[in-house]
């Protein structure tokens, strides 16, 4: 689209935006607007970038919006990137990714572990959405990182064979199973959180 051409559907979008109160109901007006810029930030994130837009849903923590053409990047022992797809959204927020996570990366020795690092990147991505650090996270489960840490460090196995199969142990639990951890994924996992047991919360 020439530049001539631009200029005239701007000169006809502003003539809509000056009349469309005047013929159409504004509270409708309003939020069909709204509609449309929500639609326009979603196609130059997703069309135009490809993915990536942090959000936030109803009581979930953060998520990377996923799209057609998917494919895993990464794979950790038994767990394999996996599409994170929104649900129940209520509002956008975008952020930096360090600063969201910051809240989870381990401190200390523990900073320099692999086994540690691979298991916060499982913890990123299974268990951040619905467990909160803090102010970051969700708040679906009602069990905060403090909680977990402390579950991995005092009962592991309960704990590994809750991630495994959560309906077990809790029949109403909304929590997904993860039956493919191994014994080294669930290590990797339970190392990580018990990296924070010492830690002081704010």
């Amino acid at each position: 689209m020439g530049l001539r051409h631009q200029a005239v559907v701007f000169a006809l979008m502003v003539v809509a935006f000056a009349v469309g109160p005047f013929v159409v109901y504004p509270v409708f007006l309003m939020k069909a607007l709204c509609f449309a810029l929500f639609a326009c930030a979603f196609n130059l994130l997703i069309g135009y970038a490809g993915l990536l837009s942090f959000g936030h849903a109803a009581y979930l923590g953060p998520y990377l919006i996923s799209h057609a053409r998917f494919r895993p990047s990464f794979k950790i022992l038994a767990h394999e990137d996996e599409a994170q797809i929104p649900w129940g959204v209520v509002r956008l927020e975008f952020r930096q990714e360090e600063k969201v996570f910051r809240a989870i990366v381990p401190g200390g020795s523990a900073a320099n572990d692999a086994d540690v690092q691979a298991g916060l990147r499982i913890a990123q991505q299974n268990c951040f959405r619905c467990h909160n650090a803090g102010a970051e996270g969700g708040t679906k489960a009602g069990i905060p990182w403090p909680v977990l840490a402390g579950w991995a460090a005092a009962a592991p196995e309960r704990f590994a064979a809750y991630v495994r199969n959560p309906q077990a142990g809790n029949a109403k639990t909304q929590m997904a199973a993860s039956p493919q951890y191994d014994d080294a994924t669930m290590k990797v996992l339970i190392d990580y959180f018990k990296s924070f047991v010492n830690r002081r919360w704010p």
